[in-house]
């Protein structure tokens, strides 16, 4: 250990070693790194905040990162976040275009859509491939009023990571997995309950 540091310094711990005045560098820094960064998203266009390729993901985590140390550390300048910001944005730019006018550079940005469920039967070599455990399916299927797979004809995992589900008309669906709690099929098994309910195993 430094022996210049002394233990439980508490200025220290809770201000750092820079003046107290730095506090109001840092506010300073923030507001003009965020309005820099709103101002670089704007251009990169709706597309940056909804759904991204892989690498418009790594910009925007490389964004935060170049945003991220420049507003507390004193020896960073602010230019030098601006010029990382800048290039991440041009970069960005220029793939977008290369990836407008090329289909084959677009198929090695973007996968297809994957089908997870079909005619009511679960395809686990789906979910193993796509690092999906059937709780997280289950929980989306649920949220989309589903009690068990027999009422669904098809689930795919978009590009977005949702789920879209497209359940049979009522009267067709078919015998499948119940997708509910345990807790909740023990309740309708009690006395009582709904045991027997269709397509409840």
């Amino acid at each position: 250990m430094d022996k210049s540091v002394i233990p439980f310094d508490w200025t220290r711990l809770l201000l750092g070693e820079p003046p107290v005045g730095f506090l109001w560098e840092i506010v300073l820094r923030v507001v003009l790194i965020y309005g820099f960064a709103l101002l670089m998203m704007q251009l990169m266009g709706k597309r940056a905040r909804t759904q991204m390729n892989p690498l418009e993901f790594l910009v925007i985590i490389a964004l935060g990162s170049a945003t991220g140390d420049v507003m507390f550390y004193p020896e960073v300048p602010l230019a030098y976040a601006a010029l990382v910001v800048a290039m991440l944005v041009l970069i960005g730019a220029l793939v977008a275009r290369v990836e407008a006018r090329s289909e084959r550079f677009r198929s090695l940005l973007e996968s297809e859509p994957t089908v997870l469920i079909a005619d009511g039967k679960l395809l686990s070599h789906k979910l193993v491939s796509e690092r999906i455990s059937r709780g997280e399916l289950f929980s989306q299927l649920r949220e989309a009023g589903v009690e068990h797979l027999g009422q669904v004809r098809v689930a795919i995992l978009e590009l977005s990571g949702r789920i879209s589900v497209f359940k049979y008309p009522e009267g067709q669906e078919r015998q499948g997995e119940s997708v509910m709690p345990e807790s909740v099929r023990a309740t309708a098994r009690a006395p009582g309950g709904e045991a027997g309910r269709p397509g409840w195993h």
